[in-house]
């Protein structure tokens, strides 16, 4: 009987310091979430909250649990907007972006808002990403001369020592866009990958909000903006100053191929995304070669000019001689077409089996040529 009743003490005596120990905790509660905020541990802080504040809403009508409460709901409210301003920053990386999105679905912000923000922070640090990775690096000039001049007689120089898709890669224009590509399917393609897979991640699983479902388009508008956005820089550099087709057709094919990642996971969008942007850059590229056989057309014209001038002047010189030089510049108006024709042929493997973009690229090289031969 002695033994059973200090038992029976022991055991009231544990029991009463179990609720001691929660009281505890709950008491504490305030003090340790502002230690999570300040440690931005936001993930410990809702694990927290979760597990007392039922608790503490069943027994509010209590003075002391009441205040407790107070303050826990107003250090929640920092931590909520703590991880709101959070997600939207572009130096957030997708893991922790997708853990504060998931923090913020457990405190029971709306669906539709997070998934908003995360994306939009994503844009933020992917636009961020694409930026970085088509500025014009120290590297991307090493070995050039000071100036383009200096550039053009070493290329000219090198051209006879290398081979020709060897002295086409060594050009300027080439560089500036193989490594941009290279940066491109090293840093960027990786993270917009890591994005799309974030939030179908953060999307698994959840049921439609009171407040509304997310937009089932908001992923695929996402993914063609950012993509968008990366052939435009593409595009960009084309319209600069076009690199030898061979090149361009290179560094294409490589970020192509770097998508496929991001393809296995949205196979339909990429598919109708890439198409239209192949066939936007073999049009680019055969547009500014004929621009710039255009553009040399224009020079001999005006050296013609010149030299008809100079003849006109000499008392040596006669019709025959004028004759010779008209002939010299219809046979480099000959050559300049025949040159820009011959470099739009890589374009055709560009475009693969799509024969709608091939008859696109041809109908477009038949306009080229007329308006070239019609103007001159």
């Amino acid at each position: 009987d002695g033994v059973s009743g200090r038992a029976g003490q022991i055991e009231g005596l544990l029991k009463q310091q179990q609720v001691c120990r929660k009281l505890q905790v709950l008491f504490g509660l305030p003090t340790t979430l502002q230690s999570c905020l300040d440690r931005k541990a936001y993930g410990k802080a809702v694990e927290a909250y979760c597990c007392c504040a039922g608790f503490l809403r069943q027994y509010r009508h209590l003075p002391t649990f009441q205040k407790v409460l107070e303050e826990v709901e107003l250090q929640m409210g920092r931590i909520r907007n703590a991880l709101e301003e959070r997600l939207r920053s572009p130096e957030l990386s997708v893991e922790e972006a997708v853990n504060s999105s998931v923090t913020l679905l457990d405190l029971g912000e709306d669906q539709v808002k997070v998934s908003r923000e995360y994306l939009t922070g994503r844009a933020a640090m992917l636009r961020q990403s694409l930026e970085s990775c088509f500025e014009a690096q120290p590297s991307d000039i090493a070995g050039r001369s000071e100036d383009a001049g200096g550039a053009e007689d070493s290329a000219a120089k090198s051209a006879g020592e290398l081979s020709k898709e060897e002295a086409e890669r060594q050009r300027p224009e080439s560089q500036l866009l193989q490594s941009a590509c290279s940066r491109t399917t090293e840093l960027y393609v990786p993270r917009l990958c890591d994005a799309v897979e974030g939030f179908q991640k953060l999307m698994e699983g959840r049921t439609p909000t009171v407040e509304g479902s997310v937009d089932e388009n908001a992923l695929s508008d996402f993914v063609s903006a950012r993509v968008e956005e990366l052939c435009g820089r593409i595009a960009g550099l084309v319209e600069q100053k076009c690199p030898p087709t061979r090149v361009l057709v290179s560094c294409v094919h490589s970020v192509r191929d770097s998508l496929r990642r991001l393809h296995s996971l949205l196979p339909t969008l990429l598919t109708k995304l890439f198409r239209v942007f192949l066939s936007r850059t073999a049009m680019d590229a055969m547009k500014a070669l004929f621009a710039a056989a255009a553009s040399l057309l224009v020079i001999d014209l005006c050296k013609l000019h010149q030299e008809c001038n100079r003849l006109q002047e000499s008392a040596n010189s006669g019709l025959d001689d004028v004759l010779e030089e008209i002939a010299k510049t219809e046979q480099s108006l000959i050559m300049h077409g025949f040159t820009a024709l011959t470099e739009c042929q890589p374009l055709l493997s560009l475009l693969g089996s799509d024969k709608v973009g091939c008859q696109q690229l041809v109908r477009g090289l038949h306009s080229q040529l007329i308006m070239l031969f019609l103007t001159f």
